[in-house]
């Protein structure tokens, strides 16, 4: 996850997640479809070709079954992080700050 990061705007947030994500990796997909268009858009297709030694395109649905999916898949992360931010608001409410790593019983499973 990207702590502490602050981006000026949405397409300069998805410039860096999708190289540092996708640079990261030993597959790329064919397509890949945002909400925005990134910064610098254009290099970053023709790198991601070059790394899949095929095609790649960024697409940008406006209406139909795309633009449904990419909504859920928004609402989805949306869900997760906020469940992440609970569990670990849990977890700095539950164990005392010693400095030192917490040990596996430090933790519970709360469900």
């Amino acid at each position: 996850m990207m702590d502490g990061v602050q981006y000026t705007s949405i397409p300069e947030m998805l410039e860096k997640f999708l190289t540092q994500y996708y640079l990261q990796t030993t597959w790329l997909p064919p397509e890949i479809h945002l909400p925005d268009v990134p910064e610098d858009a254009g290099n970053i297709e023709i790198l991601f070709s070059e790394r899949r030694n095929g095609k790649f395109s960024f697409f940008y649905p406006r209406r139909g079954e795309k633009l449904r999916l990419l909504n859920m898949t928004a609402m989805n992360a949306e869900m997760i992080i906020r469940e992440m931010l609970v569990k670990r608001d849990r977890r700095k409410d539950k164990i005392p700050d010693t400095g030192m790593p917490p040990s596996p019983q430090d933790y519970r499973i709360i469900s």
